[in-house]
């Protein structure tokens, strides 16, 4: 086998291997939940992994109807305290697959 052959064999193993593991990543994203809160846990909102909103919960206990104003305020800081913290599991996700790259073993960066 010629060694552009053999290069362009281990390159594609290796692809389909990172593949493999982009969508394991990706699926296990989507399934997590990660929440974020405003008000003191007045207001909970809950994204996926990928930061899809799956709910919001506001404990009518902590706010008053009167409080319209402050209660649009407070999603608000919820939703980007849950997007926030999925962009960060986002990240630590990506950074496991760089690590997995050849490319990344040969600069020390990897596993």
């Amino acid at each position: 086998m010629m060694l552009s052959g053999l290069f362009e064999k281990v390159f594609l193993e290796n692809l389909s291997r990172i593949h493999s593991r982009a969508t394991e990543k990706i699926e296990e994203l989507k399934a997590m939940e990660v929440t974020g809160q405003a008000g003191g846990g007045a207001v909970v909102a809950t994204v996926s992994g990928l930061g899809e909103v799956k709910s919001v919960r506001i404990d009518r206990e902590k706010v008053r109807s009167e409080d319209m104003d402050l209660l649009e305020d407070l999603i608000v800081v919820a939703l980007r305290d849950a997007m926030s913290k999925a962009q960060e599991v986002q990240k630590q996700a990506a950074q496991e697959l760089l690590a997995d790259l050849p490319l990344a073993r040969i600069l020390g960066l990897g596993r």
